[in-house]
């Protein structure tokens, strides 16, 4: 009990101590590491730490991921009707001294196997708010998947550090889409995206709350964190129609296609992964309103 009383103790005063920092992340360039080198490392270091016995049930359960995190889908890209669409991305070091982080951009529908990473440092005890993080941080535009793994130093090939603790949270966004009648946007829409595991889903996983009808739209969204290309199955049960489709997506990567089948109502899905990529793999579905842009996010889990 009275570890117990400390651990909590110990959140709370790190919960407390927090700087929040609009202008936080000291970028450091790229060392020449790739996303499938710090991909690779950072499961290495995790089968260590498992066959070691060090990875245990938190006593006191915590919600942030320690030493890594993806953010499904983010980006900075044009859309439609007077749309552009940017992800505002927080970062949080939530340790007590500074923290090196290196950063990939999964681009949609490429192998970023050998994409550069970027590092940057957070002070301690710091959370950094970095708006269009993707184009005016990373220097990258469309709709890719933000990876952030920790490491232990500014030094190239550096270790994961294991002894991270980071969070993270983004939203994307964009101006209303123009509605009939009017000569320019009168407000903003838009979804957020939390910071999710890499070891996130399992062979079988389900995806609650999505729409589609005569008003509402919905695409699905699959990252692919290992070497080989992917091919998920997707059950769509409906309140209005159901249907079944795959998607396949290229190693380090991510794809979000719109669901087929027209009509299909209030729906949940089903996705199962092949057996080669057992659990490195997330999803989500987002469904938007046609007539007003408004939207929701639904992680599969």
């Amino acid at each position: 009990m009275r570890y117990l009383r400390a651990t909590a103790l110990a959140v709370l005063l790190a919960l407390t101590t927090t700087t929040l920092s609009a202008d936080g992340l000291e970028s450091l360039g790229t060392d020449g590491t790739t996303v499938r080198d710090l991909v690779v490392a950072l499961r290495l270091s995790r089968d260590a730490r498992k066959a070691s016995g060090k990875i245990k049930p938190n006593i006191v359960s915590v919600d942030w991921t320690k030493e890594s995190f993806i953010i499904p889908a983010a980006g900075s890209l044009q859309g439609s009707n007077g749309t552009f669409f940017k992800s505002d991305v927080t970062i949080a070091n939530r340790r007590n001294v500074p923290q090196v982080i290196s950063v990939g951009f999964l681009a949609r529908g490429v192998n970023n196997g050998t994409a550069l990473v970027q590092k940057f440092t957070i002070a301690a005890n710091t959370t950094t708010i970095d708006n269009d993080f993707v184009s005016t941080r990373l220097g990258k535009s469309g709709l890719g998947t933000l990876l952030v793994i920790a490491v232990t130093s500014t030094a190239a090939g550096a270790p994961v550090d294991d002894l991270a603790e980071i969070d993270g949270f983004s939203r994307i966004w964009t101006p209303q889409p123009i509605q009939p009648g009017a000569s320019s946007s009168i407000g903003t829409v838009s979804q957020a995206f939390e910071s999710i595991d890499l070891e996130d889903s399992l062979a079988g996983s389900f995806g609650y709350g999505l729409k589609q009808d005569e008003n509402f739209r919905t695409n699905l969204g699959f990252v692919n964190l290992y070497d080989a290309p992917n091919t998920f199955t997707i059950q769509v049960v409906g309140t209005r129609g159901s249907t079944t489709f795959t998607q396949t997506v290229q190693p380090y990567s991510m794809e979000q296609p719109s669901v087929p089948g027209g009509i299909l109502g209030d729906f949940v899905i089903r996705v199962d992964s092949a057996a080669a990529n057992f659990n490195w793999w997330s999803a989500y579905g987002a469904s938007v309103d046609n007539r007003t842009g408004d939207g929701w996010v639904s992680h599969v889990h």
